[in-house]
């Protein structure tokens, strides 16, 4: 399949099989250099060969900067009511059952068990100082700021998703929280789409974390007190505005029916060629088609709550100045970018082309650019693609 190395599971791949195919002839000893000689050439680049490669090093204070910033980078932000950034001085209440647990995907995402890595708990601990966290179990006095860390949809390798609600203890502690106070924090940790809809409206910030990795607590610590902003913005869409059916069957593509959820069909055994050997499968129908994702809300008209491509950053910005001009391969775009806002901030770009009186399984329109701008406060920026 035009693949010349595979790694972790590679006796599956090929195991015995593939010294059968050149001793019988069957795969030529030619194509089986070219194959290795493709590798060596990129240990040679990369300098695996020779012995000159210095000794390399993991777990370094290089290594868990880029990992902070890659929490904060990523982070989206769905609502904000002016409660972050948090720059109180207050008790704040750390609650939930991801406060103390750093979420990762199961199979090749669990590299060491999460051996190491930092919980928001001990990320806001160490912003705010020990002093000022309290926890659910003896809040004491009345919090100035609560955050409540969401376990979203966990994530694993070789299965399907049964849904993406939230489970319903979680829902009722929120809503509980959000009843006694105006400053409730949704951190949330999950790995694809998950339902909010039972709690958006309660809360006064949603702060999506998705995976955070080894330093997610003080990632997602500096963008809650604001020494960092949310730079995300969603690669899914998340939540239909009316009330979200516990069936995916029908709202969501590729759930057409249940039958036709991914991995739900028949297990199979496909017919494998001369130089492949059978391999399991499962019958799934994709009967989206060109719909994926974003394209299939836009089809069918479906409002949702926080679309593709949404999210809020700390300050704001004004677009203006739009001018389109044909290139000899296509179109130039460019647009003046203004932060009005009150720090300094980034935001993204997003072009779409519409296809007016797009028909069947034709999107409506589609990404097609997208570029993160920085700007200073007050500042401009002109922007061209």
């Amino acid at each position: 399949a035009g693949i010349d190395m595979t790694l972790g599971l590679s006796n599956y791949v090929y195991g015995d099989h593939l010294a059968d195919f050149v001793a019988s002839g069957a795969w030529p000893m030619s194509a089986l250099d070219a194959q290795v000689t493709n590798v060596l050439r990129l240990y040679d680049r990369v300098g695996l060969l020779g012995g000159n490669r210095a000794k390399g090093e993991i777990a370094t204070a290089a290594h868990a900067r880029v990992a902070k910033q890659t929490v904060s980078a990523s982070s989206t932000l769905l609502k904000n009511t002016d409660v972050l950034p948090y720059t109180g001085r207050g008790a704040v209440l750390v609650t939930g059952p991801g406060a103390e647990q750093v979420m990762f995907g199961g199979g090749s995402g669990n590299v060491n068990n999460g051996e190491g890595n930092i919980s928001l708990l001990k990320g806001l601990t160490e912003a705010l100082g020990a002093s000022r966290i309290v926890r659910a179990e003896s809040p004491g006095a009345a919090p100035e700021l609560v955050v409540y860390a969401v376990n979203g949809v966990s994530q694993h390798e070789d299965h399907d998703q049964p849904g993406i609600a939230l489970d319903s203890q979680q829902i009722a502690e929120i809503r509980a929280l959000a009843a006694t106070t105006d400053r409730l924090v949704l951190v949330v940790q999950t790995g694809s789409a998950v339902d909010l809809s039972p709690v958006a409206d309660v809360a006064d910030a949603i702060l999506v974390t998705w995976f955070g990795g080894q330093e997610f607590g003080r990632g997602a610590a500096d963008v809650i007190t604001g020494k960092a902003e949310p730079e995300g913005r969603l690669p899914v869409t998340l939540a239909p505005i009316d009330s979200f059916p516990t069936e995916l069957a029908g709202t969501w593509p590729a759930v057409l029916t249940r039958d036709e959820h991914p991995g739900g069909g028949e297990a199979k055994v496909p017919t494998a060629g001369a130089l492949r050997f059978p391999t399991l499968a499962y019958r799934a129908a994709y009967q989206e088609g060109l719909l994926i994702g974003y394209r299939w809300f836009d089809k069918r008209k479906l409002r949702v709550t926080y679309p593709f491509g949404f999210g809020l950053g700390y300050t704001r910005f004004t677009a203006s100045d739009l001018a389109v001009a044909p290139t000899g391969e296509g179109m130039r775009f460019t647009v003046r970018l203004t932060n009005v806002g009150p720090r300094d901030g980034s935001t993204v770009l997003q072009l779409y082309a519409a296809q007016p009186g797009a028909e069947g399984d034709r999107p409506d329109r589609i990404l097609r650019g997208f570029a993160k701008v920085a700007v200073r406060r007050g500042g401009e920026s002109q922007i061209g693609r």
